[in-house]
């Protein structure tokens, strides 16, 4: 018989190769591994678990087991982003709702599903605040200033050579603005053929040369041009 200091090197032994396995996309072995580990409520056991379980497309298993490592008190950080994931592939609205509403949980909920969850709901105002929210929360110092740098640099050297005729500065402000703005257009339509169309990346060559075209060239070179034809058509 093991004693406990025993018990525990052996755990933690069988922990690490199940982690490394999962890594390693060795996702049977790793949950061997997981199980032969005496004591159940280990921290991230049942974490690791639930994510093998998921990768099988055992969504109900991996449920289970993340909501016991929730109990136990492992970080949320940990615990939450896959819990929002099993639901998603589930489309289960609601559950992945549930992790939106809650003032904790959503703290630390990927953008990804809130976003998932509003354009299902159809809900357009929370929609747009999580994205301008995404945007806002992701600007860096040094990479808006280098943006900003090459914006001014092409604005005033197309000022320069544009002689003849010269549009009026406002009128350029103004495309500059919308066209930046614009931006933003894109994300509704890259959701919706992602969520109610299930138009994405999937590994296959040809698939995937048409999601580049279609789904995101197409949708960005579309949203670039409309504000020029808005200013066009009303100027």
């Amino acid at each position: 018989f093991m004693n406990r200091t025993q018990r525990y090197m052996v755990g933690s032994s069988l922990l690490g190769m199940a982690m490394a396995n999962y890594y390693e996309s060795q996702f049977q072995l790793a949950e061997s591994q997981l199980r032969l580990i005496k004591n159940k409520d280990r921290p991230v056991r049942n974490l690791f678990l639930g994510r093998v379980a998921a990768k099988a497309g055992e969504y109900e298993g991996a449920e289970y087991f993340l909501k016991r490592e929730r109990a136990l008190g492992t970080d949320i950080k940990l615990v939450v982003p896959e819990l929002g994931r099993v639901y998603f592939r589930q489309r289960n609205v609601a559950a992945v709702g549930e992790l939106v509403q809650d003032p904790v949980f959503s703290k630390v909920l990927p953008v990804y599903f809130k976003r998932y969850y509003y354009t299902e709901i159809g809900e357009l105002g929370p929609y747009l605040q999580v994205i301008l929210l995404e945007w806002w929360e992701g600007i860096q110092t040094i990479g808006f200033i280098g943006a900003l740098g090459g914006l001014l640099v092409w604005f005033f050297f197309l000022r320069k050579v544009d002689l003849y005729k010269r549009t009026p500065v406002f009128r350029q402000l103004l495309v500059l603005f919308l066209g930046g703005a614009s931006t933003f257009m894109a994300l509704p339509f890259y959701d919706f053929l992602g969520f109610e169309m299930n138009f994405g990346l999937t590994g296959d060559p040809g698939h995937d040369f048409l999601y580049c075209v279609a789904g995101i060239g197409l949708v960005e070179e579309l949203v670039k041009i409309v504000p020029f034809l808005l200013i066009l058509y009303f100027t």
